[in-house]
């Protein structure tokens, strides 16, 4: 099972799990071939990333991934802004290799 974000998802990869709108409503169900079409149809919901058939490789571990975050942010973090996006940052890797 591999998470995509929509950015870089391609025709002929195939969804394992549904693809839902805000209210719940099934928009591409299970087992779907993504089209060119019906990816720009992802992209204009406002869906950040979906799930689709293959392994996710990843080329750098959790703690990894977690430093370069760290370092990143370790010379503007001292705005309101910038602690909000690396608290999300670091949320988001928390769920991705949660998922493995």
């Amino acid at each position: 099972m591999a998470k995509v974000p929509v950015t870089n998802l391609k025709a002929g990869m195939k969804l394992i799990k549904p693809v839902v709108n805000e209210a719940g409503m099934v928009m591409l169900g299970e087992g779907t071939v993504l089209t060119d079409q019906m990816i720009n149809k992802i992209n204009n919901m406002n869906i950040a990333a979906v799930f689709v058939e293959g392994s996710q490789q990843r080329t750098k571990s959790k703690e990894e991934t977690i430093k370069e975050i760290e370092e990143r942010f370790s010379k503007s973090a001292d705005t309101e802004q910038m602690r909000l996006l690396k608290r999300i940052m670091l949320e988001h890797v928390e769920e991705i290799y949660k998922e493995q």
